[in-house]
């Protein structure tokens, strides 16, 4: 079934949203979930619940968790990050591409560049150059939009030792006895290299592109097609 869904819920100060997307596929469930990296340790019985409901199809779940006492306090420290952004935006065009590595392991400041749930990849495994994470990010340089842009994330899946690791410092060790986890864990699973490119954003990058939603099937509002018109993208 094609549909799209959305529905939100406030209580004690805090926003949850959820947006569910789906095309009509006969090659059973494609399921992707995205939700804050605060919350990522709920995925798997996220993923649970929705199979329980839905059995076919390409299927989307985007969850997004706002608390008004957090934002209050919250104060964003613009000059840094534009310098983030500057020099990002400097390597990508000077190189053309770049990976970054180790996604979801600290930086030096103490608090990770991202969150990575810690039964996906390894962030964790020192590498040959001293760097904590077997996973990154591509980054190439966008012409059109003028702008460093990531086309994917990938990495090593998490080996025995990866797995135990991360799973204590995730605090989620009850997780090990999940049916995934606990195969891994005694031997029953291979070891695999996993990630993947986007495949929409990958064609916004070879056929320069400068929206998504021209070179994938989505649903737009009639004020987002209005200014998607101004714009010159429709």
């Amino acid at each position: 079934m094609t549909g799209f869904g959305k529905a939100a819920t406030t209580a004690n100060d805090v926003t949850v949203t959820v947006e569910v997307r789906s095309l009509n596929s006969s090659k059973g469930m494609d399921l992707g979930a995205k939700l804050p990296s605060r919350y990522r340790e709920y995925e798997h019985q996220l993923r649970q619940q929705i199979t329980t409901k839905l059995q076919r199809g390409k299927v989307d779940v985007y969850v997004t968790v706002v608390s008004e006492k957090e934002n209050a306090g919250m104060r964003l420290n613009k000059a840094i990050v534009k310098a983030h952004f500057n020099e990002l935006n400097a390597i990508a065009k000077e190189f053309g591409a770049v990976f970054i590595i180790g996604i979801g392991n600290k930086l030096s400041h103490g608090d990770p560049h991202d969150g990575r749930a810690a039964d996906y990849d390894d962030w964790s495994t020192e590498n040959e150059e001293g760097y904590k994470g077997l996973n990154g990010d591509i980054i190439v340089w966008h012409p059109v939009l003028q702008s460093a842009f990531e086309i994917s994330s990938m990495g090593i899946r998490v080996d025995k030792n990866a797995l135990t690791r991360q799973l204590k410092e995730k605090n989620c060790e009850q997780k090990s006895t999940l049916p995934f986890h606990s195969s891994l864990l005694t031997g029953k699973l291979p070891e695999s290299i996993g990630g993947g490119i986007g495949q929409s954003r990958l064609c916004m990058f070879l056929l320069r592109k400068s929206h998504i939603g021209e070179v994938q099937v989505s649903i737009w509002s009639a004020e987002e097609k209005k200014r998607m018109s101004e714009k010159g993208v429709v």
